[in-house]
């Protein structure tokens, strides 16, 4: 896919999530938020251009579909044994809170660490100094079950929630066909477009409707909620990098009550391409304010249509501060000047597999040719090397 192509896939994607009738469910799949130009990304729209993969393609939706039937089933049986819980929490949870942080759990190392991975100790700050009560809600990416985890932060300052994978058997059939009925609506309207590439779009975005994220995102704005409904936050900040699920978060916020703050934090890089964190949908899907991690991207930000009237401010990011928690004071820090080294290069790939597997693979080459350099692996969050090593034994 080159540039254009690119281009025109984030202007078709738009239309049709700007279209006179698009829905909460349309905004829910994730397909037509096109995040940015990562070829791992681009994979699942390449047969929108290519030739060659437009035959393959034409079978590729209803594989898809099937696949996405297979794993909805499956999911049937979590259902069934599920308890029904939208969320599970600290034992003490408030019944109203200032600030309601949503963030991530990415590794079942973090359970009942104190400051949390993308906000840091933000939350325990302003809870101890600037008497504002906050509560800290984790999507869950582990495979731990939420009652098996929330227990871990039952001694710290600020309670946490731990989102549920699934729902009682008749919520969870409620949110398919809510889908379902959109699919058949972006199938229609396939039918009735001439054009190409706006046709294709809409023909593979009625099949996305029933993907596991589509499904999810719905999910997740069914407990935020609930979440709203019970603690009567002021304001809501969440990680914001233009995912489907991020703005579903809004709009179930102001569903509930419109005078609530929405703040969306952008931590994560900014590439030169990135398409929907900068895109503006109808109000109710955005954030009133964008926090940032640096100045560098508050600017990039500033300079995109439709965000220069916008609130941007620089929050900045946890993974910069050198000073230690105020809690942890006391503790020794590193002197990382004590052994003098050579080059150092810092390998750093994001949470996709077929990434690190490239990035160490030419790396652990280079080690070899270039024994003076000090190469350093350091891996997402959500990968492991147990991970890898499972499908390449070299990096053993």
């Amino acid at each position: 896919m080159n540039e254009e192509q690119y281009h025109a896939l984030c202007e078709s994607c738009d239309g049709v999530l700007s279209a006179s009738d698009s829905s909460v469910e349309r905004m829910a799949i994730a397909w037509l938020h096109i995040m940015r130009e990562h070829p791992v990304f681009m994979e699942n729209y390449l047969d929108l251009f290519d030739d060659k993969k437009r035959i393959s393609g034409l079978v590729k939706p209803w594989t898809r579909s099937l696949r996405n039937n297979a794993i909805w089933m499956r999911q049937l049986l979590k259902f069934s044994i599920s308890d029904g819980g939208l969320w599970h929490g600290s034992e003490k949870l408030p019944a109203s809170v200032d600030i309601i942080f949503v963030s991530h759990l990415l590794n079942i190392s973090q359970a009942g660490q104190s400051d949390d991975f993308y906000f840091g100790h933000v939350p325990r700050e302003l809870a101890a100094k600037k008497n504002r009560s906050a509560l800290i809600v984790l999507i869950n990416h582990t495979d731990q079950p939420a009652e098996a985890i929330v227990d871990k932060w039952k001694d710290c300052s600020v309670p946490r929630v731990v989102l549920c994978r699934s729902l009682s058997v008749p919520k969870e059939i409620s949110l398919r066909i809510r889908l379902e009925k959109e699919s058949i609506r972006l199938r229609s309207q396939a039918r009735a477009t001439t054009s190409g590439l706006n046709k294709r779009v809409l023909l593979s975005a009625s099949h996305e409707a029933s993907s596991s994220s589509a499904l999810a995102a719905l999910r997740m704005s069914n407990q935020m909620s609930d979440l709203i409904t019970k603690h009567k936050p002021k304001a809501i900040i969440t990680t914001h990098e233009g995912h489907a699920w991020e703005r579903l978060m809004f709009q179930a916020v102001r569903s509930v009550d419109s005078n609530i703050l929405c703040i969306g934090y952008q931590h994560a890089a900014l590439f030169r391409l990135q398409h929907s964190i900068r895109q503006t949908h109808s109000n109710e899907y955005n954030p009133d304010v964008i926090l940032t991690a640096g100045e560098v991207s508050q600017a990039q930000l500033k300079k995109t249509l439709g965000l220069a009237e916008k609130p941007i401010a620089v929050l900045g990011s946890s993974r910069c501060f050198t000073a230690m928690p105020s809690d942890q004071s006391d503790e020794p820090k590193r002197d990382l000047h004590r052994n003098k080294v050579g080059a150092i290069c810092l390998v750093i790939p994001e949470g996709i597999a077929s990434e690190c597997h490239e990035l160490f693979e030419f790396s652990l080459a280079c080690a070899l040719e270039l024994p003076e350099v000090q190469f350093v692996w350091r891996l997402h969050p959500l990968i492991s090397f147990k991970m890898l090593t499972r499908k390449n034994p070299r990096l053993r």
